[in-house]
């Protein structure tokens, strides 16, 4: 739930007016934007390759760690939109808050969801056990 609240409140709202470019062919992107409202037209090379809305992302390039990543298409508010927008910097603190709490939580020895089960299901009885629960003698004695 950390994780979540700590996703949310990295990104920032922005609105677009009509025909604003949130993203440049060529260029590098300054950001992941999320398109909560509203339609962004997707052209390359000037030409229509799409037209997108609610929930579809564009600008990712800008979160790789390459420097040379460049925004493959256009992208342009066609009506006004509103994004929620993740930059680099907020998602490089992100991952390295993460890992930072999965570390302490393993040194810790806090449960993790994943092997938790595991090591329950390890200490629920062996073959030695009767269907009693009782324990089966050793096979040595």
């Amino acid at each position: 739930r950390d994780d979540i609240v700590a996703i949310l409140d990295a990104f920032t709202k922005q609105s677009w007016a009509k025909g604003d470019c949130i993203v440049r062919e060529r260029q590098r992107s300054k950001a992941l934007h999320v398109i909560v409202d509203g339609t962004c037209d997707i052209t390359v090379d000037g030409q229509q390759v799409n037209s997108v809305s609610q929930g579809y992302c564009v600008g990712e390039a800008a979160l790789r760690d390459k420097t040379d990543s460049l925004v493959t298409a256009t992208v342009v508010s066609h009506h006004g939109a509103k994004t929620w927008d993740l930059d680099k910097l907020q998602f490089k603190l992100l991952t390295h808050e993460h890992r930072q709490r999965m570390r302490r939580r393993e040194l810790s020895g806090a449960a993790d969801p994943v092997t938790t089960g595991k090591q329950q299901s390890d200490t629920r009885g062996s073959a030695a056990d009767n269907a009693d629960g009782s324990q089966a003698p050793d096979a040595e004695q």
